[in-house]
């Protein structure tokens, strides 16, 4: 079988590629879930003011964690070095949904007392998540080692996922709840619905 040969630069290219795809996915979605509480209709909690407070925190600590990775990369990606496509990428993505943890929040607080308030807490747990991992890469530049860094790096990464994971269980044993009371003929509406 012939292998296919690419020359570093498509390879740094067709991995920026990919990477910019990756995470154009992940900001959509989560895009579409920092929306999910207006188009519900679900009143967020506290007064504008503090809502937009939060979203300019979450905001301003992103800029300050992810951006912070930013200062090596933008320079070498000008000189032409696309081996650094991908982490650009990367680093776009972070900071765009690491924006947006301040409207998940505020929705696993406005649904605090149901059974759906669980997948959103995992959910934005795996942001923070994503946040730390983030910060771990600027751990060189605080005076850490490298090997330390790494370990912050793989251990966020993991819990990251697992969150994620355990958000997705979460909605998944919420459905099939309320499937199961459907099928048994028992009405079930999103307010009734509350942990037991």
């Amino acid at each position: 079988m012939a292998q296919l040969k690419l020359s570093p630069n498509a390879e740094y290219l067709l991995d920026g590629v990919l990477v910019t795809a990756g995470n154009a996915a992940a900001v959509a979605s989560v895009i579409m879930f920092s929306r999910a509480w207006k188009l519900a209709g679900i009143e967020l909690p506290g007064p504008k003011w503090i809502q937009w407070s939060v979203t300019a925190f979450a905001s301003l600590l992103a800029i300050v964690i992810v951006g912070a990775g930013s200062i090596e990369i933008i320079p070498r990606l000008a000189t032409g070095e696309l081996i650094w496509l991908a982490s650009l990428a990367s680093i776009a993505g972070d900071l765009i949904c690491l924006s947006l943890i301040a409207p998940l929040f505020l929705t696993a607080l406005a649904l605090r007392g149901g059974l759906f308030m669980r997948p959103w807490i995992f959910l934005t747990a795996s942001m923070l998540a994503w946040l730390f991992y983030d910060a771990a890469y600027t751990a060189p530049l605080m005076g850490l080692n490298q090997k330390s860094a790494d370990l912050f790096i793989a251990f966020f990464r993991s819990l990251a996922h697992t969150l994620v994971f355990s958000a997705g269980m979460a909605q998944r044993s919420i459905l099939g709840g309320l499937q199961r009371k459907q099928k048994s003929g028992n009405h079930v509406s999103i307010q009734s619905i509350s942990v037991s």
